[in-house]
């Protein structure tokens, strides 16, 4: 009988059991005594270190272990005996093995003891685990290429465990935020603390929403690092369910699209620039028409006005009334000249009006926007492209409102209408026409812009919203006006479709989400001045308008006029004080912006007094401020009735 059989005779072990059990499992099972002589190993341990069945039996436990760790193998075996912990517990430790042939493997290491006479008895259950350090291995490596490819991508992940409320958040996640990690605990509540204050209801509102009816989400938000830098965010998740329906996971993709809206912005403009490029000449004609009769008619007012007056001077008392009478055909005339040119001057602000719409630049801002004016700025900008070629028909009226850019509405109405006039040849206008038809449908607004010119054919169809895809020749376009048009929709939750037939002609149909329609408020009766006389400052540094203004105003105010930000703060310093102050936005030397900083400084009162004027704040800082600062602002051509009901509120 074998060393093995003696052990377990003496013991008094049931060995049949045993080695039924021991022969079939795939873990080495080993059984060695105080000296650390293996006295049993099963077939499992032999396997797995390279062994003959029994050829361990007898042999230290070291040489399952390197030789370079049996000194240390050896004396923690002695202090776990020594300690007394082996009487009461087991311990596993990972570990590396050696086979017969010196090869080394890692190895899992379950070592319990029981005490026996002379010292204890070890029983180690070793487990092969090169496959778990593999597989370890592997998922390192993975985990480092998906965070490379986050980095790269600038996309972070998170998870939330819908049953613990455990949030992770990757490592790209944390730089998206600006944070480190370690810094903020991971939850929706840090995650909506960094939400712009102006998006954060929104975004909150739809999370609420797909966690109630378990649905995909995604959004685009600001986010304010602790840093305060806003960045703009793409957000995006989805819910993961057991098979009875419990909601088990959260979880979604943050992505970092800063630069990438910066790009689309650029091809924005670029889009926008070469519509202006082709409207130019369309918009020269259409401001050199009015402009024609408003010069004719107040060339004809200055050359009657001044022989009327001539007669007046030179007339003696009783002559006066019949050379008034003599008269009065030429000042019906002259009046008449007057109001035509009135008429023009504000044909010529239409226009202008619609050009500054369509040209202000990218404004993250979302306002309300009544679409009827905004097709009919757009039909202004692109009517000399159209007349040429088709009638115009419009078929809308009253529309609800939408929310969005206006400008960016413009940009989609003004394509679509420039590419339909050159769907169709010049020089036979009363055989085709353009309608443009607006309705709303179910919470939508449709906009439809027709045409009957010559169609897309099929194989060009399925690219024409592909970005810089072109039919026309080279020079002629950019190829991104309908893929503008189709991500300006799509960012404003709507969608753009076509239907065509060669020959025949094309529609392309936009449907836009209904925003919150403000209360009709009807124009109120242009109000006399107040009977109470008050100082205005007007600054300008043109001096028709300062001089048009004191016209104006000087009847029923007492009137100063500066020409520059600086002469007013001079002004103001030696104690002047008025009671309104009228500012250009914009001027040399010293702007209405910095006039303002500096009075917030100084004077604040004179600050609160200031009503801005201004021919449109093309800079991104004067949007800025326009956008920061609580007092009311008048665009330039000015309206004298919202002039004045401007000051009569300031005086109030």
């Amino acid at each position: 009988m074998g060393v093995e059989g003696q052990a377990y005779e003496r013991d008094g072990v049931e060995n049949e059991h045993f080695r039924a059990v021991a022969d079939i499992v795939t873990d080495a099972i080993i059984i060695a005594n105080t000296s650390g002589t293996i006295e049993y190993a099963n077939p499992a341990a032999a396997r797995m270190f390279d062994y003959a069945p029994g050829e361990l039996a007898g042999a230290s436990l070291t040489v399952l272990v390197p030789e370079r760790s049996r000194a240390a193998h050896q004396a923690g075996l002695t202090r776990f005996c020594a300690s007394g912990e082996a009487r009461v517990v087991g311990r596993t430790v990972e570990l590396t093995g050696q086979r017969k042939d010196g090869g080394e493997l890692p190895i899992e290491l379950s070592l319990a003891a029981r005490e026996v006479a002379g010292g204890y008895r070890f029983t180690a259950i070793i487990r092969d685990v090169s496959e778990r350090h593999k597989l370890a291995g592997r998922l390192e490596r993975d985990e480092a290429a998906l965070a490379e490819a986050q980095a790269i991508a600038q996309v972070g992940s998170w998870d939330w465990d819908m049953r613990t409320q455990e949030v992770s958040w990757s490592d790209e996640l944390y730089r998206i935020h600006g944070q480190q990690r370690g810094s903020v605990v991971p939850s929706y509540q840090a995650f909506s603390e960094r939400i712009h204050p102006d998006d954060r209801e929104r975004v909150n509102q739809i999370v609420q929403d797909a966690l109630e009816h378990r649905k995909p989400f995604s959004f685009e938000y600001r986010l304010v690092r602790p840093d305060g830098q806003v960045r703009m965010l793409h957000g995006s998740g989805r819910m993961f369910l057991d098979e009875d329906g419990v909601p088990l996971r959260l979880a979604g993709t943050a992505q970092d699209i800063t630069e990438r809206r910066q790009v689309e912005q650029r091809l924005l403009i670029s889009d926008r620039m070469a519509s202006v490029g082709t409207l130019a000449a369309g918009v020269a004609h259409e401001i050199n028409n009015p402009l024609a009769y408003v010069m004719g008619n107040l060339d004809l007012a200055l050359t009657r006005l001044p022989t009327i007056s001539l007669h007046l001077k030179s007339a003696h008392e009783p002559a006066v009334g019949a050379i008034l009478r003599a008269d009065a055909s030429k000042l019906d005339e002259v009046i008449t000249a007057l109001e035509e040119a009135r008429e023009g001057a504000m044909r010529v602000r239409d226009v202008v009006k619609g050009m500054k719409t369509f040209a202000r630049p990218d404004d993250s801002l979302w306002e309300t926007i009544n679409v009827r004016d905004v097709i009919d700025s757009a039909v202004n900008m692109a009517w000399n492209e159209i007349r040429h070629r088709a009638r115009l028909v419009r078929d809308y009226a009253e529309l609800p409102t939408i929310q969005g850019s206006e400008s960016r509405v413009g940009q989609v109405v003004l394509n679509l209408l420039i590419n339909a006039a050159q769907a169709i040849p010049e020089g036979n206008v009363e055989a085709h026409e353009i309608r443009i038809s607006a309705r709303a449908e179910r919470g939508r607004v449709i906009i439809e812009v027709s045409d009957d010119g010559s169609g897309i054919p099929a194989d060009v169809l399925g690219r024409i919203f592909d970005p810089f895809f072109t039919t026309k020749a080279i020079g002629s376009g950019t190829g991104l006006g309908l893929s503008i048009c189709h991500g300006i929709v799509m960012s404003m939750g709507g969608d753009i479709a076509v239907e065509t037939r060669v020959g025949e002609g094309s529609v392309f149909r936009v449907s836009l989400p209904v925003g919150a329609s403000p209360p009709r408020v009807s124009p109120a009766p242009l109000a006399p001045a107040l009977t109470q006389r008050a100082r205005i400052l007007i600054i300008d540094d043109e001096p028709l308008i300062t001089t048009y203004l004191r016209r104006l105003l000087g009847s029923a105010h007492e009137v100063v006029t500066v020409r520059g930000g600086r002469d007013a703060l001079q002004c103001m310093l030696t104690g002047a004080r008025f009671d309104v102050i009228l500012c250009d936005l914009l001027m040399p030397e010293m702007t209405g912006m910095a006039l303002y900083d500096q009075l917030r400084g100084s004077s604040p009162t004179d600050a609160e007094r200031m009503i801005f004027m201004t021919g449109g704040a093309f800079t991104p800082r004067a949007q800025e401020f326009l956008e920061r600062v609580p007092n009311p602002r008048i665009e330039k051509p000015i309206d004298m009735r919202q002039l004045l009901e401007l000051i009569d509120k300031r005086l109030g």
